[in-house]
């Protein structure tokens, strides 16, 4: 059986933004745990849903250290790889949507990416942007051995072994003793060296 995903949402004072994201995830991963990690919002509106959501999931509040144009975001993505004990994450933020259900078939595409690419941490969950869909033909490959697309590092600064967004291999995570930093540019050349590239999936739902 493959291990089923965790998902973290990483909120700060988007509450709308929030109550939807969550809402993705238990209509089209339904069972699935969701922990809510905010960085400490002061919003009314997104205290007001956080009050509601914690009602039916964890709701992790903490001000993140890194005062940085990103706020908390990766000092609490740090907290979240720390706390938890699922084999598999889901990284999502709050202004983000699952855009259609999750079926066996694509568990079974996770499962083959790490399987056959036993030193990666990271898989890519979300489309690409369409107005990039040029840049992105030229620069795009398609690996039959694992059935994700792989990108071009000569051609990219960032994007290539990282993102924000992610399924992540926690054990390999931990074993490296992994770090996030306070921005993707700084968290890609660490990704480079210790897990190589990131896969991005054949058929994304984020």
């Amino acid at each position: 059986m493959n291990p089923p995903l965790q998902f973290y949402i990483f909120s700060y004072n988007r509450g709308r933004f929030l109550e939807h994201c969550v809402r993705s995830v238990e209509t089209c991963a339904p069972g699935a745990p969701v922990t809510v990690m905010d960085d400490a919002s002061d919003d009314a509106e997104t205290r007001a849903v956080l009050e509601r959501l914690a009602t039916r999931h964890e709701v992790v509040i903490r001000a993140g250290k890194d005062q940085s144009k990103h706020g908390g975001l990766s000092a609490n993505m740090q907290a979240a790889l720390d706390r938890t004990d699922a084999p598999r994450v889901c990284f999502l933020q709050d202004d983000m949507q699952l855009v259609r259900p999750l079926v066996d078939e694509d568990y079974g595409a996770i499962e083959r990416w790490f399987r056959q690419r036993p030193q990666a941490a990271f898989l890519q969950p979300a489309f690409l942007k369409a107005c990039n869909d040029a840049r992105n033909q030229q620069i795009t490959r398609f690996d039959a051995a694992t059935g994700c697309y792989l990108r071009d590092a000569a051609h990219l600064s960032v994007g290539v072994h990282y993102s924000d967004i992610f399924i992540a291999e926690t054990a390999r995570l931990k074993a490296q003793g992994w770090q996030f930093t306070a921005r993707e540019k700084g968290n890609e050349p660490q990704a480079q060296r210790l897990f190589g590239a990131m896969g991005f999936m054949f058929a994304p739902f984020v």
